[in-house]
């Protein structure tokens, strides 16, 4: 049999191979989200220096104001981050609008979820319009976990390996149409983590 030649690349092509925007994600759970996005970086072989995952706080307005802080000190030091995302919850955030609004003055991007980071997780077992609101003393993100307990049963806040476990189902998650996943009833149950996440399987970082 005959000895396969090696491939060879254009130097177009190996121009836009190494062409990466540096991302800097700046997560408001403990451990959850980055986590989360730690193995999807991992899964795709993404540069530690090129994708920054970061926890800062447990209010909104701390997760803005920690990634203007860190963009801040990388421009300080001759570098910078090409896209700066905040990931943080709706839930009962008292400050959240305030940063909202301060983070779009500042042009960074948003991947919000209402109520909660696990309402994301959840759209991977099926797109679901059900509301989410407080019961007793169960708050809308308390509730929303507990219907991902149906199908994770041994989820808790801050555990890892939820991508490993998703996976495949993030596979079909991927092909749900953009509106399934952002307008999923009003603003009392919707995600915007997609349009992050798929960025991981795109040349752009």
């Amino acid at each position: 049999m005959a000895r396969r030649k090696p491939r060879k690349f254009s130097k177009q092509k190996l121009l836009n191979r190494e062409s990466y925007n540096r991302v800097l994600i700046v997560c408001e759970g403990a451990k959850t989200e980055p986590y989360y996005f730690i193995e999807i970086r991992n899964r795709y072989r993404l540069n530690v220096a090129d994708v920054v995952v970061v926890n800062e706080g447990s209010a909104p307005i701390t997760v803005v104001n920690a990634a203007l802080d860190l963009q801040k000190r990388e421009l300080n030091l001759g570098e910078k981050f090409d896209i700066v995302f905040c990931v943080f919850d709706r839930d009962e955030h008292a400050t959240y609008d305030e940063a909202c609004a301060f983070a779009k003055a500042n042009k960074l991007k948003l991947a919000r979820s209402w109520p909660c980071f696990e309402f994301w997780l959840l759209l991977h077992f099926g797109y679901t319009r059900k509301p989410y609101a407080r019961s007793g003393k169960a708050s809308p993100a308390d509730n929303c976990v507990r219907d991902l307990k149906k199908h994770i049963p041994n989820y808790k806040k801050g555990q890892g390996g939820c991508f490993r476990i998703l996976r495949t189902d993030w596979k079909t998650q991927k092909r749900m149409p953009n509106e399934q996943l952002t307008m999923a009833g009003k603003q009392t149950t919707q995600t915007q983590v997609q349009k992050f996440t798929r960025l991981w399987t795109t040349c752009n970082i």
